[in-house]
């Protein structure tokens, strides 16, 4: 014999749901406590759907092959500099610090 699942409808799971999300609610941010789950849930809604979007719009644009060299070309000079200065801090500390090898 099958069981079957039991079915609950939406507003039982979020009465069911809604103390465990107040607890956590409050204890996050105790200033919104009082604040009303039905905005807190649209709220959320609309930042995770601007969030998506944020994403996906961040992966759909690839750089050109103009924007690749200038980033190799600067990548390269930051690496020079970094190294200079990298030789200009050894030095120093070997004048200051004698002992320092």
């Amino acid at each position: 014999m099958k069981r079957r699942r039991r079915q609950i409808q939406l507003e039982q799971k979020r009465r069911l749901r809604q103390p465990a999300l107040d607890r956590a609610r409050q204890k996050a941010w105790p200033d919104l406590a009082d604040l009303r789950p039905n905005v807190y849930d649209a709220w959320l809604k609309d930042f995770m759907e601007a969030g998506k979007a944020r994403l996906q719009a961040d992966t759909i644009r690839d750089a050109s092959r103009a924007e690749v060299e200038g980033f190799k070309r600067e990548n390269e000079r930051l690496k020079q500099v970094v190294a200079e200065l990298s030789l200009e801090v050894l030095v120093l500390k070997k004048t200051a610090v004698p002992e320092f090898d």
